[in-house]
């Protein structure tokens, strides 16, 4: 722009330098006012429009006398669409002013073409009739131009596709892509149409009810689409020539000429006739009635009557339905009525009263039979029956009742009698005697006895508490299900609650060893000891047996031990009794195999009558020995013995104690005290 700017000026400029432009003025008149011309470079399309872009400059000149002023005239350029852009230029000289205005159109963008054919192809896209494909242009710039667009006729021959193409124009002159229209084009209607019944015939090529009749055809090109032909539904007139038609039209809508389907339709049923069997004398039937029906039918003709042959249910009102069948296969009907029993009456025994016991019957009873029938009625039934023996799980009495069509039924009642009593056949207690046949808390006693007939139902059950008795005894009795009671039974037995005594019980604890006395009543049987170690450590059984003391062996120095004694009678009654001992060892600390960091002191019982100890520690060999007068010693971390020296180092340690007796240079000495050992780490 600026650059154009500059030629302009440069051209105003050049004009204003001319003779007479500056200086002394021409003193001649100047009538003529400048001359202003629009210079435009573009591509120029049609319409005054241009279609591509566009650089407007400007010419000003004035012959006579110089430009006094301008405005608006620089260069321009029109790049973008417009349907018109205004530019002005306006110049002054001594022969006046004037003013010149320009419109310039730019239209770039070719239009788009789209196919338009004429007439228009039906809902399914074909065309039957002669047509004309047209295109029709469409521009926001300039404005279509239609008279532009590619037109072409048409008329056969039928095409599944044929493609026609064409173009448009807009106002400005720009021309458009190819636009595509696939022609679908069928002017033939279908052949081939013919009518399909949706089902057979009902029988003997004879319809009876409501068809439909469904046509279909053929068309090569268009094809026919779903519910193109025609689909009738027939339900009257009966007739043995009766017809529909039809026809088909396919997706160009082009139809195809009528075709009839025939057939033979009947629905009206044949009319029955018949005659009813005559009935019995009493005027019920009792057994099987056969009905022979015949029949009549005016348009496809009578085809069958089937026999029927009546065998209930019972009813003073039955009906009897005949049926008739035309070769068209329509059933006509009509009713007999009747009255038929052929089933005896209900027979229902019933006893006088309600068994005794769990549904026996202990004494005599009275059954008797009663009756109904629901079709004619009861007649009578044979007169009650009394029943009282013989004993049996399966008593059955039987009667009779007769209805008013004559039929004989036959009733039964099963009964359990049994006018037995039970017998009592033992004993038994809940558990096993407690110790030599004797029981030493309460018991159950359960009496057990048999029944030949309806089994045993309940016996007694006594539970015996006390008193205690070397000889007691408990009765008791049983009952059979249908009630009889037995006679009395006895059980009898030792039974004894009171314990025996454990008294005097002491414990003397030694090195390693603990013995233990008691004493006892005189009906202690048996006396047994149960050790448990420490707290929570597991009761061992140590002793049992009928003496009077004992002494436990072996045990370890330190630990407390509980000893449990307890003494029973011969009926298993315990006595019971508890007392503690902790064993110790003659050489107290450390404990044996201790495990130490530092020099230990050595501790160990006192004997009675030393003076004086004799304290050696071996490692393999010798390496202490030292004098005490006391109990304890302690050990030093280093020392000399025998001329070496020996420091207390990690290993295993044993030492021993031996009582002086007397003055040490006597060097009398008692029995080893005892030995341990002890670890250093």
């Amino acid at each position: 722009m600026e650059s154009r700017r500059a030629l302009v000026v440069f051209g105003l400029a050049a004009l204003l330098l001319t003779p007479g432009a500056t200086g002394s003025p021409d003193i001649s008149a100047d009538s003529t006012p400048p001359d202003i011309r629009p210079a435009i470079f573009g591509t120029p399309g049609s319409n005054g429009w241009y279609i591509s872009n566009v650089t407007l400059n400007w010419r000003v000149e004035d012959t006579e006398s110089p430009i006094l002023w301008w405005r608006g005239c620089d260069p321009a350029t029109v790049t973008v669409e417009t349907a018109g852009a205004p530019f002005a230029c306006e110049a002054a000289s001594e022969g006046g002013t004037v003013r010149v205005e320009i419109t310039i159109k730019v239209d770039k963008t070719p239009p788009s073409a789209s196919p338009a054919p004429s007439p228009q192809p039906n809902q399914h896209g074909w065309h039957r009739t002669p047509l004309t494909v047209g295109f029709v242009a469409t521009d926001n710039v300039s404005g279509p131009d239609q008279n532009s667009c590619t037109k072409h006729a048409y008329s056969g021959p039928d095409t599944e596709g044929r493609v026609f193409t064409g173009t448009c124009k807009d106002l400005a002159g720009n021309t458009s892509s190819s636009s595509a229209y696939t022609l679908k084009y069928d002017e033939t209607a279908p052949s081939n149409v013919v009518g399909n019944a949706s089902r057979s015939p009902d029988a003997n090529g004879w319809y009876n009810h409501e068809l439909t009749v469904a046509f279909t055809g053929s068309d090569p090109t268009s094809g026919i689409p779903a519910g193109g032909c025609t689909q009738t539904t027939y339900s009257a007139p009966d007739s043995g020539d009766a017809s529909v038609t039809g026809t088909c039209r396919d997706r160009a809508d082009n139809p195809s000429t009528a075709a009839s389907f025939g057939f033979k339709y009947d629905d009206t049923e044949p009319e029955v006739t018949g005659v009813t069997p005559a009935p019995d004398p009493s005027g019920w039937y009792t057994e099987p009635v056969v009905f022979d029906f015949r029949g009549t039918d005016a348009l496809s003709g009578l085809d069958s009557c089937p026999t029927i042959t009546y065998d209930g249910p019972d009813s003073a009102n039955a009906t009897v339905v005949g049926e008739c069948l035309d070769k068209a296969g329509n059933v006509g009907t009509r009713s007999f009525g009747l009255k038929y029993d052929d089933t005896g009456p209900q027979v229902t025994p019933s006893a006088e009263r309600e068994p005794d016991r769990n549904g026996w019957y202990n004494h005599s009873v009275s059954v008797r039979f009663a009756g109904n029938d629901a079709a004619s009625g009861l007649e009578s039934c044979v007169p009650a029956e009394d029943y009282e023996g013989p004993d049996s799980v399966f008593v059955v009495l039987t009667g009779t009742c007769r209805d008013n069509a004559g039929n004989v039924a036959l009733g039964s009642v099963a009964l359990k009698y049994d006018s037995t009593a039970p017998q009592v056949a033992g004993a038994s207690p809940d558990r096993a005697p407690d110790g030599n046949g004797w029981y030493n808390h309460p018991l159950t006693i359960s009496f057990h006895g048999s029944d030949a007939t309806s089994n045993i139902d309940a016996c007694t059950v006594t539970r015996f508490v006390g008193p205690d008795n070397p000889s007691a005894s408990l009765t008791g009795s049983c009952s059979d299900r249908a009630g009889n009671p037995s006679g009395p039974g006895a059980f009898a037995f030792k039974y004894d609650t009171t314990a025996p005594t454990i008294a005097a019980v002491k414990v003397q604890a030694g090195n390693r060893s603990a013995t233990l006395t008691w004493e006892t009543s005189s009906d202690t049987s048996l006396v047994e000891v149960v050790r448990r170690a420490g707290a929570r450590g597991a009761g061992v059984p140590v002793y049992r047996g009928t003496g009077r003391g004992f002494t436990d062996t072996r045990l370890a120095n330190g630990v407390r031990y509980r000893y449990r004694l307890t003494g029973y009678d011969e009926a298993r009654n315990p006595a019971t009794r508890e007392v503690a001992a902790t064993p110790t060892a003659p050489l107290l600390s450390p404990q044996a195999g201790a495990v130490v960091s530092s020099p230990p002191r050595l501790g160990w019982k006192a004997r009675r009558g030393a003076t004086y100890y004799n304290v050696q520690v071996w490692r393999g060999r010798r390496i202490f020995s030292a004098w005490p007068t006391g109990r304890s010693l302690k050990l030093p971390r280093e020392w000399t013995y025998r001329g070496r020296r020996y420091r207390l180092t990690p290993g295993r340690y044993r030492w021993y104690v031996w009582p002086g007796l007397g003055r040490r240079a006597q060097k009398e000495f008692g029995p080893l005290l005892g030995s341990s050992s002890f670890r250093v780490r």
